[in-house]
C-alpha cells in the first residue's frame, strides 16, 4: 500500500518518493545524469517528507542514474553530508540499489565513507528482490 508519491527534480536528475507501507519503507526511483547535489536533495525531501518516521528504513533504485560526474572526493562529501543527518535516520536500513560497475563503485566508495559516521544499517544491492529481503531482516 502506498501512502504518498512525490515527483520531484533535482539538478539533473529526476527523482520519484514514497513512504510504502510493504514493506514499511521510503522508496525514491530516480533518473538522470547526477550531480551531488542531487542526492543532498533527495535525502533533504525525504527527511522533510510528511510522513518520515527517525527509524525508518529506506529503498533508494538508482540503477537509471548515470553517475559518470561523480568523484570519489563526491562520494566522501556526501557521505560527511549524510553523517550530519544521523540522528534523523535513526537505526533503520538503507538499500541502494545500482547498476553498472562504475555505479555499484561509487556507491560502495560512498557506503565505505559514511558507515561510521550514521547508525542507519547501509547495503548495496543490484536486484531489487534482495534489497527488499535485506529491509525486511530475512
Amino acid at each position: 500500500m502506498l501512502f504518498s508519491t512525490l515527483r520531484l527534480e533535482g539538478i539533473c536528475v529526476e527523482y520519484e518518493l514514497s513512504i510504502n507501507e510493504d514493506p514499511k519503507c521510503a522508496v525514491v526511483v530516480a533518473c538522470g545524469k547526477a550531480e551531488a547535489v542531487d542526492f543532498t536533495r533527495i535525502v533533504r525531501d525525504l527527511i522533510n517528507h510528511k510522513e518520515f518516521k527517525v527509524g525508518m528504513s529506506f529503498l533508494h533504485d538508482y540503477r537509471n542514474v548515470d553517475v559518470g560526474n561523480l568523484s570519489v572526493n563526491d562520494a566522501r562529501g556526501l557521505a560527511i553530508m549524510a553523517g550530519s543527518c544521523r540522528e534523523e535516520f535513526g537505526k533503520g536500513r538503507w538499500a541502494l540499489l545500482m547498476s553498472d560497475g562504475l555505479a555499484f563503485g561509487m556507491a560502495r566508495i560512498w557506503h565505505g565513507s559514511v558507515d561510521a559516521r550514521v547508525d542507519i544499517a547501509i547495503e548495496v544491492f543490484r536486484e531489487t528482490d534482495e534489497a527488499i529481503k535485506w529491509i525486511e531482516g530475512r
